[in-house]
Protein backbone atom coordinates (compact mmCIF):
# COMPACT_ATOMS: atom_id res chain seq x y z
CA UNK A 1 0.00 0.00 0.00
CA UNK A 2 1.19 3.53 -0.71
CA UNK A 3 0.78 6.63 1.33
CA UNK A 4 -2.45 7.65 -0.48
CA UNK A 5 -4.22 4.54 0.27
CA UNK A 6 -2.90 4.23 3.83
CA UNK A 7 -4.29 8.22 4.38
CA UNK A 8 -7.71 7.51 2.62
CA UNK A 9 -8.00 4.45 4.89
CA UNK A 10 -7.39 6.49 7.97
CA UNK A 11 -9.32 9.44 6.61
CA UNK A 12 -12.45 7.32 6.10
CA UNK A 13 -12.48 5.25 9.18
CA UNK A 14 -11.79 8.36 11.31
CA UNK A 15 -14.87 9.60 9.54
CA UNK A 16 -16.90 6.73 10.24
CA UNK A 17 -16.24 6.60 13.99
CA UNK A 18 -16.91 10.49 14.49
CA UNK A 19 -20.27 9.71 12.75
CA UNK A 20 -21.03 7.21 15.25
CA UNK A 21 -20.00 9.13 17.94
CA UNK A 22 -21.50 12.40 17.38
CA UNK A 23 -24.82 11.47 15.09
CA UNK A 24 -25.66 7.86 16.07
CA UNK A 25 -25.26 7.71 19.82
CA UNK A 26 -21.90 6.04 19.87
CA UNK A 27 -22.60 3.08 17.51
CA UNK A 28 -20.65 0.55 18.76
CA UNK A 29 -19.83 -0.95 15.41
CA UNK A 30 -18.90 2.52 13.79
CA UNK A 31 -16.78 3.61 16.74
CA UNK A 32 -15.10 0.14 16.44
CA UNK A 33 -14.15 0.63 12.84
CA UNK A 34 -12.73 4.46 13.97
CA UNK A 35 -10.22 2.43 16.41
CA UNK A 36 -7.86 1.94 12.98
CA UNK A 37 -7.58 5.70 12.09
CA UNK A 38 -5.19 6.92 14.69
CA UNK A 39 -2.09 4.46 14.66
CA UNK A 40 -1.92 5.19 10.80
CA UNK A 41 -2.32 8.96 11.55
CA UNK A 42 0.48 9.11 13.89
CA UNK A 43 2.56 6.79 11.88
CA UNK A 44 2.39 9.34 9.55
CA UNK A 45 2.67 12.66 11.37
CA UNK A 46 6.33 11.00 12.52
CA UNK A 47 7.16 9.93 9.15
CA UNK A 48 6.31 14.17 7.98
CA UNK A 49 8.73 14.60 11.06
CA UNK A 50 11.23 12.49 9.41
CA UNK A 51 10.97 13.48 5.82
CA UNK A 52 9.44 17.15 5.55
CA UNK A 53 12.22 20.03 4.39
CA UNK A 54 10.93 22.56 6.71
CA UNK A 55 10.13 21.66 9.97
CA UNK A 56 8.97 25.69 10.93
CA UNK A 57 6.45 25.25 8.27
CA UNK A 58 5.26 21.50 9.23
CA UNK A 59 4.60 22.89 12.71
CA UNK A 60 2.87 25.97 11.85
CA UNK A 61 0.82 24.24 9.21
CA UNK A 62 -0.08 21.54 11.88
CA UNK A 63 -0.32 24.37 14.54
CA UNK A 64 -3.36 26.44 12.83
CA UNK A 65 -5.30 23.53 11.69
CA UNK A 66 -5.07 22.61 14.78
CA UNK A 67 -6.49 25.79 16.19
CA UNK A 68 -9.41 26.06 13.10
CA UNK A 69 -10.25 22.60 13.82
CA UNK A 70 -10.81 23.16 17.74
CA UNK A 71 -14.16 25.47 17.09
CA UNK A 72 -15.63 22.39 15.21
CA UNK A 73 -14.69 19.94 17.94
CA UNK A 74 -15.92 22.11 20.59
CA UNK A 75 -19.37 22.86 19.33
CA UNK A 76 -19.35 18.82 19.21
CA UNK A 77 -18.38 18.34 22.91
CA UNK A 78 -20.51 19.87 25.95
CA UNK A 79 -17.20 19.87 27.77
CA UNK A 80 -13.64 21.49 26.54
CA UNK A 81 -10.90 19.06 25.04
CA UNK A 82 -8.55 19.95 22.72
CA UNK A 83 -8.93 18.07 19.48
CA UNK A 84 -6.11 15.14 17.96
CA UNK A 85 -4.24 17.84 15.90
CA UNK A 86 -3.12 19.40 19.17
CA UNK A 87 -1.54 15.61 20.53
CA UNK A 88 0.10 15.71 17.42
CA UNK A 89 1.85 18.63 17.69
CA UNK A 90 2.49 17.99 21.34
CA UNK A 91 4.18 14.69 20.17
CA UNK A 92 6.31 16.91 17.52
CA UNK A 93 7.29 19.32 20.16
CA UNK A 94 8.56 16.11 22.57
CA UNK A 95 10.48 14.91 19.64
CA UNK A 96 12.57 18.26 18.70
CA UNK A 97 13.29 18.03 22.95
CA UNK A 98 14.36 14.77 22.49
CA UNK A 99 16.57 15.37 19.39
CA UNK A 100 18.16 18.16 21.19
CA UNK A 101 19.07 16.54 24.30
CA UNK A 102 19.59 13.06 22.40
CA UNK A 103 22.38 15.41 19.39
CA UNK A 104 25.64 13.68 20.47
CA UNK A 105 27.20 16.35 17.41
CA UNK A 106 26.60 19.24 19.52
CA UNK A 107 28.55 20.47 22.77
CA UNK A 108 25.10 20.74 24.97
CA UNK A 109 25.62 22.54 27.74
CA UNK A 110 24.71 20.59 31.57
CA UNK A 111 22.47 23.75 32.08
CA UNK A 112 21.02 23.63 28.50
CA UNK A 113 20.80 19.57 28.88
CA UNK A 114 18.69 19.64 32.39
CA UNK A 115 16.55 22.78 31.05
CA UNK A 116 15.42 20.32 28.40
CA UNK A 117 15.00 17.76 30.94
CA UNK A 118 12.53 19.66 32.67
CA UNK A 119 10.98 20.78 29.79
CA UNK A 120 10.46 17.40 28.63
CA UNK A 121 9.17 16.35 32.51
CA UNK A 122 6.82 19.79 32.36
CA UNK A 123 5.27 18.25 29.39
CA UNK A 124 4.70 15.00 30.29
CA UNK A 125 3.51 15.81 33.47
CA UNK A 126 1.04 18.20 32.13
CA UNK A 127 -0.36 15.97 29.56
CA UNK A 128 -1.19 13.38 32.70
CA UNK A 129 -3.22 16.14 34.20
CA UNK A 130 -5.09 17.22 31.02
CA UNK A 131 -5.77 13.46 31.03
CA UNK A 132 -7.09 13.57 34.16
CA UNK A 133 -9.71 15.98 33.26
CA UNK A 134 -9.92 14.28 29.66
CA UNK A 135 -9.01 17.03 28.07
CA UNK A 136 -6.62 15.63 25.76
CA UNK A 137 -7.38 13.40 23.06
CA UNK A 138 -5.62 9.68 23.41
CA UNK A 139 -3.37 11.33 26.37
CA UNK A 140 -0.13 10.66 26.80
CA UNK A 141 -0.33 7.42 24.92
CA UNK A 142 -1.51 8.75 21.74
CA UNK A 143 1.56 11.17 22.50
CA UNK A 144 4.43 8.60 23.33
CA UNK A 145 2.75 6.24 19.96
CA UNK A 146 4.19 9.24 17.68
CA UNK A 147 7.14 9.90 18.74
CA UNK A 148 8.05 5.95 19.23
CA UNK A 149 7.03 5.81 15.90
CA UNK A 150 10.07 8.52 14.60
CA UNK A 151 12.94 7.26 16.94
CA UNK A 152 12.22 3.53 16.82
CA UNK A 153 12.53 0.86 14.10
CA UNK A 154 10.98 -1.70 12.34
CA UNK A 155 9.79 -4.04 14.74
CA UNK A 156 10.13 -2.32 18.02
CA UNK A 157 8.05 0.89 16.91
CA UNK A 158 5.46 -1.57 16.33
CA UNK A 159 5.99 -3.67 19.34
CA UNK A 160 6.00 -0.21 21.75
CA UNK A 161 2.27 0.89 19.61
CA UNK A 162 0.83 -2.63 20.76
CA UNK A 163 2.40 -1.69 24.49
CA UNK A 164 0.88 1.79 24.57
CA UNK A 165 -2.38 0.54 23.01
CA UNK A 166 -2.50 -2.21 25.84
CA UNK A 167 -1.86 0.82 28.57
CA UNK A 168 -5.10 2.53 27.24
CA UNK A 169 -6.96 -0.11 27.28
CA UNK A 170 -5.69 -0.97 31.58
CA UNK A 171 -5.81 3.03 32.16
CA UNK A 172 -9.68 2.65 30.82
CA UNK A 173 -10.56 -0.49 32.91
CA UNK A 174 -8.96 0.81 35.68
CA UNK A 175 -11.45 3.97 35.49
CA UNK A 176 -14.40 2.77 34.01
CA UNK A 177 -14.14 -1.43 34.52
CA UNK A 178 -14.37 -4.19 32.47
CA UNK A 179 -16.60 -4.05 29.53
CA UNK A 180 -16.31 -3.90 25.72
CA UNK A 181 -16.82 -0.38 25.40
CA UNK A 182 -13.43 0.36 27.48
CA UNK A 183 -11.31 -2.71 25.55
CA UNK A 184 -12.03 -1.91 22.13
CA UNK A 185 -9.07 0.11 21.89
CA UNK A 186 -7.33 -2.71 21.37
CA UNK A 187 -8.66 -3.05 17.65
CA UNK A 188 -6.27 -0.13 17.14
CA UNK A 189 -3.59 -2.47 16.90
CA UNK A 190 -4.85 -4.10 13.48
CA UNK A 191 -4.16 -0.99 11.77
CA UNK A 192 -0.57 -2.36 12.39
CA UNK A 193 -1.12 -4.38 9.70
CA UNK A 194 -1.56 -2.07 7.15
CA UNK A 195 1.68 -0.52 8.32
CA UNK A 196 3.50 -3.70 7.79
CA UNK A 197 1.64 -3.69 3.83
CA UNK A 198 3.15 0.55 3.22
CA UNK A 199 5.81 0.78 0.22
CA UNK A 200 7.34 3.63 1.16
CA UNK A 201 5.78 5.30 -1.99
CA UNK A 202 3.90 8.32 -2.22
CA UNK A 203 1.30 7.54 -4.99
CA UNK A 204 -0.14 9.25 -7.89
CA UNK A 205 -1.83 11.87 -6.63
CA UNK A 206 -0.75 14.81 -4.45
CA UNK A 207 -2.94 14.17 -1.08
CA UNK A 208 -0.50 16.41 0.88
CA UNK A 209 -3.33 18.79 2.52
CA UNK A 210 -6.46 16.38 2.73
CA UNK A 211 -6.21 15.12 5.82
CA UNK A 212 -5.85 19.19 7.53
CA UNK A 213 -8.73 20.33 4.87
CA UNK A 214 -10.68 17.10 5.83
CA UNK A 215 -10.31 17.18 9.27
CA UNK A 216 -12.21 19.66 10.45
CA UNK A 217 -14.15 20.54 7.49
CA UNK A 218 -16.29 16.80 8.45
CA UNK A 219 -16.24 17.92 11.71
CA UNK A 220 -18.10 21.36 10.59
CA UNK A 221 -20.12 19.00 8.41
CA UNK A 222 -21.47 16.69 11.39
CA UNK A 223 -21.89 19.47 13.62
CA UNK A 224 -24.54 21.27 11.14
CA UNK A 225 -25.93 17.72 10.91
CA UNK A 226 -26.43 17.05 14.67
CA UNK A 227 -27.96 20.75 15.15
CA UNK A 228 -30.69 20.03 12.22
CA UNK A 229 -31.72 16.57 12.32
CA UNK A 230 -30.85 15.55 15.69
Amino acid sequence: MNRNVLKIIALVTMIIDHIGCYLLDNNIVFRTIGRLAFPIFAFFIAEGMKYTRNRKKYVLLLFIFACVSQIPYQLLHESFKFNILFTFLISIILIILFEKLLNKNKNISPIKSILLILLIAFIFVACMICDLFYIIDYSIFGVLMVVCFYFFKTPTKYICAIVLICLMVVKNVIISGFSYITTYQMISAVSIIFMLLYNNKKGRLNLKYLFYVAYPLHLLIIWCIKIMFL
